[in-house]
């Protein structure tokens, strides 16, 4: 089985905070458990992608600000000229 997961280490760099791919990840949690690990791990990646479109959403939100005080910028510019 192929799950992803997090790192979520609190010390790591940004570029070392990407998605890994292991199929060994329920085996940590054990035979008995890994129902348990499973959904453990189901969890913390939807909190993760909340985490992540919570971000890619103030990133769109930023480039769309900056896009528009561009073209103000350059329609004052353009006026200046004439």
């Amino acid at each position: 089985m192929l799950l992803y997961k997090f790192n979520t280490n609190h010390g790591s760099s940004p570029l070392s905070n990407f998605l890994y791919c292991t199929d060994s990840l329920i085996s940590v949690a054990g035979d008995h458990g890994s129902q348990y690990g499973q959904s453990h791990l189901d969890q913390e990646n939807d909190e993760q992608e909340n985490l992540l479109s919570s971000k890619v959403s103030v990133l769109k939100s930023l480039t769309i600000d900056i896009g528009d005080e561009v073209r103000y910028q350059n329609n004052m510019l353009k006026n200046m000229v004439s």
